[in-house]
């Protein structure tokens, strides 16, 4: 593991936490499409719209 986080350029724990996949915080395992979903809730709800939806022709 070390060698992977040297050839990586990172922390040795930072490594070990992907490969056991577990979060920096919480409870759990980390999901990628959980996160991704929750990642997309904040972006839509920090009051910007999207071109698409601002500009009707591009649709």
């Amino acid at each position: 593991m070390r060698n992977i986080a040297k050839e990586l350029d990172r922390n040795v724990s930072t490594i070990s936490r992907e490969i056991d996949g577990k979060p920096s915080r919480g409870v759990g395992k980390y999901i990628a499409n959980v996160a991704y979903i929750k990642a997309l809730e904040r972006i839509s709800n920090r009051g910007n719209i999207s071109k698409i939806d601002k500009y009707i022709e591009l649709k």
